[in-house]
């Protein structure tokens, strides 16, 4: 696990819902976030092999599963129009427009080879 926030998603299938789950790792201890309705609350993980439940830590969100895939897509659809992506997405991006660069360098090779306007 890396040091930092972390997020978890856990599909209860009993309760039919899904649960953010977020950590974070500082040093070597571990705490579970979660939001009281007031303020996030930090509470360390003495026992990482017990259950989240089991510890009494709560999640940071829970959602129904009727509709928690659309808010997450609704989530991630808004957070790439506000320009915050995955990291891999930016490479994705990278990669895509030095393709489409090289192609655009190739067609005009073509074109000045058969002298083509």
């Amino acid at each position: 696990m890396q040091q930092g926030i972390n997020v978890f998603i856990e599909d209860s299938y009993s309760s039919r819902h899904k649960f953010v789950w977020v950590t974070e790792l500082v040093g070597t201890k571990m705490y579970n976030l979660h939001f009281d309705g007031l303020q996030i609350v930090r509470t360390e993980i003495k026992d990482e092999l017990a259950t989240p439940k089991g510890l009494g830590l709560q999640p940071m969100l829970s959602l129904p599963e009727t509709i928690s895939n659309i808010v997450f897509k609704e989530i991630a659809e808004t957070l790439s129009r506000k320009g915050i992506k995955p990291d891999n997405q930016h490479t994705l991006e990278g990669e895509l427009r030095a393709k489409q660069e090289h192609l655009d360098d190739m067609r005009m090779i073509v074109k000045k080879t058969l002298k083509i306007d």
